[in-house]
C-alpha cells in the first residue's frame, strides 16, 4: 500500500503542481458577467467546442483604474487554476491587489497543456487541443468585459505551464509582451516550430536540482513516465537570447542568501538591451527543484527537491513584466478640436523638414559606419531632422502613448568622439521605451577630423536642443541630459548655459567618462565667473567612470572625481558617482545596472516636481 502511494505521488510529480484541487477560501458561485467588484470569480468560455473554466482575481483598482495590466498564471500538469493560487501560497493575488493588476489562472484540459509537446500521455497533445486559441481568445473576453491594458499582458507558469508560456512567446506576440517560465525549460520540439514574430521579454527561472525537468538538458520526468525532452537551461537562455537579439555575455550578480537553512542560493543573469526594447533574464536557484520559489512545498523534497525561500517568484516575475509592455507603432496624433488644455499639448509634426546637402552627405556617413544601428532607428520608427544651420542632423524618437505620459521626459544625448547619433540611440532606445521616454540624439560631430572646430561647440548645441524641446513642449525640468568621453566634456558648458538663460529643462545631466577639461574654452569661462560663482546651482548630477579606463587622468575615476569637486563648487549637486571596478571606458551601458541607477535618480527628481 505504501509503494501504492508512492508511485501515486511520483504520477502526479510528472510536470505538476499537484493532483488535486487544493482547499481554498470559499469562492462565489461561476458567473460569466462579474460586476467589476473587487474579488476572486470563478468563470467559464466556450471555446472550440468546450467550455473552458478560469478563476479571475480582481483587485481594488479595478474600480478606479481605466485599463489594468493582466498577468496569465499557467498551472503544471496535473495541476489546476485553483491549485496554482494555493502554489503560490496567495502571493500573486497579493501582489495584484497592492500594485493594481487583474490575474487570471486558467484550467487546461484534463489538466494539461498543449505545450508543444508530441506526446500520447496527455489528451491535450494527443488531440492537438488549440490552447494557444483558448488563451487569446481568454485575453480578448476579459479586455473587453474588464478593460485590460493590451499592451500590458503576460504570461508565466511552472512546468508544463512554463512550457506553454513559452509557447505563446513563439505563437503569440502579438497579445503577450513578456513571459515568467518556473521550473521548466524549451522543449526540444517547440525549440524546432517556434518561429516569433517579434521579440518578448524572457524571465527563467529554473532549479538546478530539479528532478523531472533536468538543467542539462534531456528526458524529461521520472523513468517510468517520460514526457519527452527538453533542451538544457543553457540553451534555453541562448535559443531566447539569439531571437532577441540580446548580447551575449550577461551581467552576472549572487542574490542575497535571505533563508541559509533553505539548501538553495540564487544567481541572476541579465542579458541586455536587446532588440525592440526586450530583455533575457535567468534567475538560476542553485540547489532548487521542481519547485516556485517562495511557494508551497507541494510534495515531498525528495520527490520535487527543495523549494527555494532566498527570493520570491511572486515578486521577481511582477518586478520583470512591469518593465515590458508591447510597443506600437510610431504615430503622430490627429489634430484636435482646441479645448481649455489644448495649449498643454502640441503634437509632434508629422514630417519633419528635408536635410541639407551637407546634412545628407553626413547621414550616408553616419550609415555606412554602423548600417545595422542606422536601421535600427528606422524600425523604431525615428525620424532624421536637420539642424538648424543645415549642417547636421539629429535623431529624434517619441514612445507610443508619449503625449499621455505623466512627466512626458526626453532624453537629449551626445555620442563620443568620432562617433554618431545612431549609436546613442541605440544604446539608450530600450532603456527609454522602458520608461516612456522621448529621445533626441545629436550628431555633433561633422564626420572628419578632430579638431575643435569639427564639432558643434556648446554655444551652438544649445539653440538646437532648445528649438526641439520647446516645439514638442517639453518643460523645465523634464529633460535629462547625458553626454560620453568628448561628449560629455561638452555637457558641463550645455549645463551651465541652460541655468544662465533660465530656461532650467535639465533635470538631471550624466557625465560618463568625460571630465570637464580645465583648457576647454567653455569651461574656462565657467572657472572664470562669467556665469557667476553658483553657474550649477539647482542642477543634479549622476557621474560614471571605469576603473579600467585607459586614460584615468582624463576620463577615469580620478579625472571624474576632480570633476564631481568642481561641479559641487559651482553650486551642482552630484547625487550619484557610479565608479565600475569593472568598467572600461564604455561601461557605463554595458552593465544595464549603471543605466537603471541613473534613471532611478532622474525618476526621482521627475516624481518631486
Amino acid at each position: 500500500m505504501k509503494r501504492c502511494m508512492i508511485f501515486l505521488m511520483l504520477l502526479c510529480a510528472i510536470i505538476t503542481t499537484g493532483c488535486t484541487r487544493p482547499a481554498l477560501s470559499p469562492q462565489p458561485t461561476p458567473t460569466t458577467n462579474p460586476n467589476r467588484k473587487a474579488g476572486d470569480y470563478a468563470q467559464s468560455l466556450s471555446f472550440g467546442g468546450y467550455e473552458r473554466t478560469y478563476n479571475v482575481h480582481l483587485p481594488s483598482a479595478i474600480n478606479h483604474t481605466p485599463a489594468l495590466p493582466l498577468v496569465i498564471v499557467l498551472h503544471g500538469g496535473g495541476g489546476t487554476g485553483a491549485g496554482m493560487q494555493s502554489l503560490t501560497r496567495g502571493g500573486m493575488n497579493a501582489l495584484a491587489d497592492r500594485e493594481g493588476f487583474v490575474v487570471v489562472y486558467p484550467d487546461g484540459i484534463e489538466k494539461q497543456w498543449n505545450d508543444g509537446r508530441k506526446l500520447d500521455q496527455a489528451r491535450a497533445m494527443r488531440e492537438n487541443i488549440d490552447d494557444v486559441g483558448f488563451l487569446a481568445a481568454l485575453i480578448d473576453h476579459l479586455a473587453q468585459t474588464m478593460n485590460i491594458d493590451r499592451r500590458r499582458v503576460y504570461a508565466t507558469g511552472i512546468s508544463n505551464g512554463g512550457m506553454m508560456s513559452q509557447r505563446l512567446a513563439c505563437d503569440l506576440g502579438d497579445k503577450i509582451a513578456a513571459i515568467g517560465v518556473v521550473a521548466a525549460s524549451l522543449s526540444e520540439d517547440l525549440s524546432v516550430l517556434c518561429k516569433p514574430t517579434k521579440p518578448v521579454s524572457v524571465l527563467l527561472i529554473p532549479g538546478t536540482h530539479d528532478p523531472l525537468v533536468p538543467w542539462q538538458g534531456g528526458e524529461i520526468g521520472f523513468a517510468n513516465n517520460r514526457r519527452g525532452k527538453t533542451l538544457s537551461v543553457s540553451d534555453t537562455v541562448a535559443f531566447w537570447t539569439t531571437r532577441n537579439n540580446c548580447p551575449t555575455s550577461p551581467v552576472v550578480a549572487l542574490e542575497p542568501d535571505m533563508d541559509p537553512k533553505d539548501g538553495t542560493r540564487v544567481r541572476k543573469e541579465t542579458y541586455a538591451p536587446c532588440r525592440e526594447a526586450s530583455e533575457v533574464v535567468l534567475y538560476a536557484i542553485e540547489g532548487g527543484g521542481h519547485t516556485w520559489p517562495n511557494g508551497r512545498q507541494y510534495l515531498p523534497e525528495q520527490i520535487v527537491g527543495k523549494t527555494s525561500r532566498d527570493v520570491d517568484a511572486n515578486t521577481i516575475l511582477w518586478e520583470f513584466f512591469k518593465r515590458h509592455q508591447m510597443s506600437a507603432p510610431m504615430q503622430t496624433p490627429a489634430p484636435r478640436a482646441p479645448t481649455l488644455s489644448a495649449a498643454t499639448s502640441t503634437p509632434p509634426p508629422a514630417r519633419p523638414p528635408a536635410l541639407s546637402v551637407a546634412a545628407q552627405t553626413l547621414l550616408a556617413q553616419a550609415r555606412a559606419a554602423n548600417p545595422t544601428r542606422y536601421q535600427f532607428a528606422l524600425d523604431q520608427g525615428a525620424r532624421i531632422a536637420p539642424t538648424g544651420d543645415g549642417k547636421s542632423f539629429y535623431v529624434l524618437w517619441f514612445p507610443p502613448y508619449f503625449q499621455t505620459t505623466p512627466h512626458r521626459a526626453m532624453i537629449a544625448t551626445l555620442h563620443g568622439h568620432a562617433s554618431w547619433a545612431f549609436d546613442e540611440f541605440y544604446l539608450w532606445q530600450p532603456y527609454a521605451a522602458q520608461r516612456g521616454y522621448a529621445i533626441l540624439a545629436l550628431q555633433w560631430w561633422f564626420g572628419g577630423g578632430e579638431k575643435i572646430t569639427d564639432y558643434y561647440l556648446p554655444q551652438a548645441m544649445y539653440p538646437i536642443f532648445e528649438s526641439v524641446f520647446r516645439q514638442h513642449n517639453i518643460q523645465a525640468g523634464n529633460v535629462l541630459l547625458h553626454g560620453f568621453s568628448r561628449g560629455s566634456a561638452n555637457i558641463y558648458a550645455i549645463t551651465a548655459l541652460d541655468r544662465d538663460t533660465r530656461q532650467n529643462f535639465f533635470g538631471l545631466t550624466i557625465a560618463n567618462a568625460g571630465m570637464a577639461s580645465p583648457d576647454f574654452p567653455p569651461n574656462l569661462e565657467i572657472t572664470s565667473g562669467k556665469f557667476g560663482n553658483a553657474a550649477f546651482a539647482g542642477t543634479h548630477w549622476v557621474m560614471y567612470c571605469g576603473e579600467h579606463d585607459p586614460n584615468p587622468n582624463r576620463d577615469g575615476c580620478p579625472a571624474m572625481r576632480q570633476t564631481r569637486d568642481w561641479v559641487t563648487k559651482f553650486g551642482g549637486t552630484v547625487d550619484l558617482l557610479i565608479e565600475d571596478k569593472n568598467g572600461d571606458h564604455g561601461g557605463f551601458h554595458r552593465n544595464p545596472v549603471n543605466v537603471t541607477a541613473a534613471l532611478d535618480v532622474f525618476a526621482r527628481l521627475l516624481d518631486a516636481k
